[in-house]
């Protein structure tokens, strides 16, 4: 009798970790975890990025609005960088975007003959975004695709990810004085969320470092709530192989081997009595 009192209590606190680890996931602001069999990334939360369509076909990207290559490859800014930028940018987004690092082409594995055109497109705010935001005790302001796309001719393809990062200045939004809050932002890329910090003490501005191209997504708080400092960044959503897992699932692994251990030792005691 007292065995099956015994496993009983082994399954119940197992069972209580269980639901435990994610509960301090969310204490911790860490969402919940999903990683594949092969270590790959899991399906992205948002859809792909749209890719940038040469002028004869002129097709609509998956957000919605087309973006053609610039003419001459030198890219129309329609929104005023907040600040110099190195390379001239193709923003359609609505938002202000600078690229503050030189020599960002050749970061990018250019073949012979492709030209580099960063490109920014406005995008819709996702849920795992908003989640995010809330869960750092901020909210979602606005997000944007940044994408660098490299030209040759009329064929293009995305750069997904630069051989180092670059520093990136995004406009802070227009409703939310940089005096009273603070801004970060959230990096989707690959399904993986990433919060990258304000690296800037300009009011005005928001300064990043990235070297992944996907959705990007500014939030803000009153300022002293975000619980990162300025120049950190917080852990992956979906850990990519190699990536330390969130301390959750430590604790639950903790948590079933003293079951099994108390267990273990009462089973033995009693064998002796």
């Amino acid at each position: 009798m007292k065995k099956r009192v015994l496993l009983a209590l082994t399954m119940a606190m197992a069972t209580a970790a269980m639901f435990i680890s994610p509960a301090l996931s969310d204490m911790a602001g860490l969402p919940s975890m999903v990683v594949s069999a092969t270590g790959n990334n899991t399906t992205p939360s948002t859809p792909a990025p749209p890719t940038t369509t040469p002028p004869s076909q002129n097709q609509p990207t998956a957000s919605g609005n087309n973006t053609q290559r610039p003419a001459g490859g030198s890219g129309a800014v329609t929104v005023p960088a907040p600040v110099g930028s190195t390379i001239t940018v193709n923003n359609q987004s609505g938002f202000g975007v600078a690229i503050t690092t030189p020599g960002v082409s050749g970061l990018a594995g250019l073949a012979a003959g492709e030209t580099l055109v960063p490109t920014v497109s406005p995008w819709g705010l996702s849920q795992a975004a908003v989640n995010r935001a809330m869960s750092l005790g901020g909210q979602a302001a606005y997000s944007i695709d940044i994408s660098m796309v490299a030209w040759k001719g009329n064929d293009s393809r995305n750069v997904a990810q630069l051989s180092a990062p670059i520093s990136i200045v995004l406009q802070r939004p227009e409703a939310q004085d940089g005096n009273t809050y603070d801004f970060m932002v959230i990096r989707e890329h690959n399904g993986v969320l990433t919060n990258l910090a304000d690296l800037d003490s300009n009011p005005d501005t928001i300064t990043i470092s990235t070297d992944q191209f996907s959705v990007y997504t500014v939030i803000y708080a009153p300022k002293g709530v975000f619980p990162t400092a300025a120049g950190s960044t917080a852990k992956d959503s979906v850990p990519k192989t190699g990536d330390q897992l969130p301390v959750a699932v430590p604790v639950t692994v903790t948590v079933c081997l003293a079951a099994l251990a108390m267990t273990a030792v009462a089973l033995n005691k009693k064998k002796r009595a």
